[in-house]
């Protein structure tokens, strides 16, 4: 089954300095770069192929992970998003109530 992919999932595995691994749609708007922050195909094959690469290849491996977490800590850390958060509740605590 396809399991949905966000940012949560991604900052779990990065902290686990694992490499990801998804589709286009699963990556999409999250800034992932396939064959440096991820690995990122559509087609089972591409996939398989871009896997196997990265599991004969520690060096490769450990470096996507350390640019995936990289990305992962610069852009969806909960210190940043959570200030984002804060600002926003703040500006719709502030707007008239709708009636």
């Amino acid at each position: 089954a396809h399991r949905h992919v966000s940012p949560g999932r991604i900052r779990n595995r990065r902290r686990c300095q694992s490499w990801y691994r998804s589709t286009s749609s699963g990556t999409a708007g999250l800034g992932l770069e396939t064959g440096q922050t991820a690995v990122i195909a559509d087609d089972p094959g591409e996939m398989a192929e871009a896997i196997v690469r990265l599991l004969l290849d520690d060096d490769a491996a450990a470096a996507m992970a350390q640019a995936g977490r990289s990305h992962v800590e610069a852009n969806f850390d909960w210190g940043p998003i959570s200030a984002l958060f804060v600002e926003r509740m703040l500006e719709v605590a502030r707007q008239e109530p709708v009636r």
